[in-house]
């Protein structure tokens, strides 16, 4: 995981080479190694030049946070130039690189590092833009061509890794994450209000929008040309069909084997690493699978793996004993397990007029709250003692509520039964959702199984996404 962040804009336009630097350093959490960041400015005959971090006549800025993985040293450093014209930040890992390096060596091209940065831009100078349809990993990247004069920029097939893109006037960036934007004074954040709305109310994220009305996720499996003259990105252009691939397998068993076979092949290349190797562990099949056969690609060598679970003591769907299971088999160097059994929510001021306060028999939500129904309200929310915020600096309003371990409960009447929510709810006026004031009663209960006897049912991801969108909402911002 790193963190990058790209800005094109006229000269005319004025934008403190400082601000890059903040920009830089909001993401060091990512890249913790390592940072980098450039300035390039147009000369009339030397063509590019890296200009002063006091100048602000620059046109490309190109920064990085770097978590190393491929080759440690300091030839992994970003923002990373290959033949003088060729320059990248990049967060991801490309898997195959080994493979793509061998193949552009009997091309000519030539290396300088052991990493993987270096070889996607030997791959653009050999290829273009069709070396994305060679990658194998996860990326979000940005290529400056000094002699093209324009930015390429691209994203992993599914979206792996985050890209965001804003432009206004005479400026377009690109950025990890969405809190870097506010560094600069011409972002005017401004919620996008149908896309936090449907997401509060089904608990899925549109990918092609963000909770802000001027910011794009990059499109998955896409890439663009950014020309440096016009700052008018190009349209997106596919570099991955998956539609396209016919059933060439109908015998189970001559596809389950060569699923087993690309299964082992895909974990191999994934192994590639100069730092310790981790695999989260939840003793289910996938991730059980996966780190069976790590242990069995590694054999006797000297890689060491790292497991991570996640346990729930005392509860019935606890699955610590195939955790346990799993790592007595496979010998991991380390099996870390993060004790569940309570759990956080976070309301900001997202929800200014909202409240909830312990009343006989269960909670009262009373308020104004941005969901169509008191069910609506049960799906995310995890309600328990109310405790002060730990953050000194968070607005008056800001709530933490915790379930206790021995209390640990999961409100949803949408999927769990024994709750009850009752009282009034929104109103839509021509179809957009319109928050108005209302009463519900919840009857939190035990968790319990439901009528056809199977066991009790949970909504984590709920708590989870929600939890996530406050903090791309408001976190970012108050940072």
């Amino acid at each position: 995981m790193c963190g990058i962040v790209g800005v094109v804009k006229y000269p005319s336009v004025d934008l403190s080479p400082e601000i890059l630097k903040k920009m830089v350093t909001d993401v060091t959490h990512r890249g913790p190694d390592d940072g980098g960041l450039l300035f390039f400015q147009e000369a009339s005959v030397e063509g590019w030049t890296i200009s002063s971090e006091t100048d602000h006549a620059w046109a490309v800025a190109l920064g990085s946070r770097r978590l190393s993985i491929q080759d440690l040293s300091a030839a992994g450093h970003m923002p990373l130039s290959y033949r003088d014209r060729y320059w990248i930040v990049y967060n991801g890992e490309i898997y195959n690189f080994l493979e793509l390096r061998a193949e552009l060596e009997t091309l000519g091209y030539t290396f300088r590092s052991l990493t993987d940065t270096e070889t996607i831009l030997a791959a653009y100078a050999a290829w273009g833009t069709d070396c994305f349809e060679h990658f194998r990993g996860m990326w979000g990247l940005i290529i400056f061509d000094s002699v093209q004069k324009e930015l390429v920029i691209c994203r992993d097939r599914l979206g792996i890794k985050p890209l965001y893109l804003w432009q206004a006037p005479g400026i377009v960036a690109i950025v990890s994450e969405i809190k870097q934007l506010f560094d600069i004074p011409m972002f005017s954040p401004r919620m996008n209000l149908a896309a936090a709305a449907e997401y509060l109310r089904t608990g899925y994220e549109n990918t092609e929008q963000s909770f802000f009305r001027d910011v794009q996720p990059f499109p998955a499996g896409r890439w663009l040309r950014l020309p440096l003259n016009t700052l008018i990105p190009s349209t997106p252009n596919d570099y991955w069909h998956p539609e396209r691939v016919g059933v060439s397998i109908t015998n189970a068993e001559e596809a389950g084997k060569l699923f087993a076979d690309k299964l082992r092949e895909s974990i191999s290349i994934h192994l590639r690493s100069d730092v310790p190797v981790g695999c989260a562990l939840s003793g289910g099949l996938d991730s059980s699978s996966i780190a069976t056969l790590i242990d069995e690609t590694r054999g006797s060598g000297s890689l060491s793996l790292h497991t991570f679970s996640c346990t729930f003591p005392g509860d019935p769907l606890n699955e610590q004993e195939y955790i346990e299971a799993v790592n007595a088999k496979i010998q991991v160097k380390l099996g870390d397990k993060v004790v569940g059994g309570e759990t956080v929510l976070a309301c900001s001021s997202f929800f200014p007029k909202g409240k909830v306060e312990v009343v006989p028999g269960g909670y009262r939500v009373t308020g104004q709250w941005p969901f169509a129904s008191g069910s609506s309200f049960c799906r995310w929310a995890t309600i328990g003692s109310h405790v002060p915020s730990p953050d000194p600096d968070a607005p008056p309003i800001w709530k933490l509520f915790i379930v206790p371990a021995e209390d640990y409960t999961l409100v949803d009447t949408w999927r769990t039964f024994g709750l009850r929510a009752t009282g009034s709810n929104d109103v839509r006026v021509d179809g957009a959702f319109v928050p108005e004031h209302r009463t519900w009663d919840i009857a939190p209960g035990l968790m319990v199984a439901p009528d056809n006897g199977g066991p009790p049912l949970y909504r984590l991801p709920w708590l989870y996404m929600f939890t996530s969108c406050i903090s791309n909402l408001y976190s970012q911002g108050r940072r």
